[in-house]
C-alpha cells in the first residue's frame, strides 16, 4: 500500500481557476477587444475574398465567345482550379437529391456504367442542401419570372458560397476557445493567423466546397486539445518534499 498523502502536503496544492473572462494571456485588463479587433479583422477578410472571387467567377460563367447555342447542362457555371475536387461533391449530392435519398450511397459520374460506392460523410451534403433550400427560398430563376431555381441550380450556388460560414464558424470557435484558455490576445491572434494560414485556409477557399477545410478543422483541434490538456505532462505541486499526486495539468 502507498503512504498516504500528508495532510500538510495536499493543503499547500493551490488550484486555481483558469482565467475564463479573456482579459488574461497579454489583455492587460483591457477586456476582450484584442479578440473582437482580430475576428474582425479575419471576418473582413474571409467576406471580401468570397465576394471579389465568387463575383469574378459569376462574370466568368456569363461570359461567351461565340453567338451560337450552347448545349444546356446541369451545372454551369465554371470554377477555380483549385475548386475542381469540390465539383465531385457538388455532383454527388445533385444525384443524391435527385434520387430522393438522405445518404450518398452510389455515383455514376465514376466507373461507367456501373457507376461506384460512396463512402463519404452525409452531414457535408447536408449542409449543401441547407444553404440550396435557403437560396431557392429567397431567389426566383432569371429565366422565368416567379419560378424557383432548379435544385441542381441552387446546389451549385450553395457550393460557391458554403465555405463562407463554414469557415467564419471554424475561426469564431476555436479563437473563443483559445480566448478563455490564454486570454483575448491570443485568441485575436489566432483569429487573424487562421485565415493567413495559407495551408489552413485553402480548405476553405471559395468556390471550393470540398472536405478538406473541415479536415484542416479537426486537426486543429486536436493539436489544442492536446496543447491544453498539457501534452500529458503534470505539475509537481505540494510542500515538505512530498508530491500531490492530484496535480493539475499545464
Amino acid at each position: 500500500m502507498p503512504d498516504p498523502i500528508p495532510a500538510a502536503a495536499v493543503s499547500n496544492v493551490v488550484r486555481t481557476p483558469p482565467d475564463c473572462s479573456g482579459r488574461g494571456g497579454g489583455g492587460g485588463g483591457g477586456g476582450r477587444w484584442p479578440w473582437w479587433l482580430g475576428l474582425t479583422l479575419a471576418f473582413a477578410f474571409v467576406i471580401g475574398h468570397t465576394l471579389m472571387i465568387n463575383h469574378y467567377l459569376d462574370r466568368a460563367t456569363a461570359q461567351r465567345l461565340s453567338d451560337e447555342p450552347v448545349m444546356s447542362a446541369k451545372l454551369s457555371r465554371i470554377v477555380p482550379d483549385a475548386g475542381l475536387d469540390g465539383m465531385t461533391w457538388t455532383r454527388e449530392i445533385v444525384e443524391m437529391h435527385e434520387r430522393g435519398e438522405w445518404r450518398l450511397r452510389h455515383t455514376f459520374t465514376d466507373n461507367a456504367p456501373a457507376g461506384r460506392p460512396v463512402y463519404w460523410n452525409s452531414g457535408w451534403a447536408w449542409w449543401h442542401l441547407g444553404w440550396a433550400w435557403l437560396h431557392r427560398l429567397c431567389c426566383t430563376d432569371e429565366k422565368g419570372v416567379g419560378k424557383k431555381i432548379p435544385w441542381p441550380a441552387a446546389i451549385e450556388w450553395a457550393a460557391a458560397w458554403v465555405n463562407l460560414p463554414t469557415l467564419l464558424l471554424t475561426v469564431t470557435g476555436f479563437s473563443w476557445w483559445v480566448m478563455r484558455r490564454w486570454g483575448a490576445a491570443a485568441g485575436g491572434l489566432l483569429a487573424v493567423a487562421l485565415v493567413g494560414s495559407h495551408t489552413f485556409y485553402e480548405g476553405f477557399s471559395p468556390a471550393y466546397n470540398d472536405h478538406h477545410g473541415l479536415v484542416n478543422a479537426g486537426l486543429l483541434a486536436l493539436v489544442l486539445g492536446a496543447v491544453f490538456g498539457g501534452l500529458g505532462w503534470r505539475r509537481e505541486a505540494g510542500g515538505g518534499g512530498e508530491v500531490a499526486r492530484a496535480s493539475r495539468p499545464l
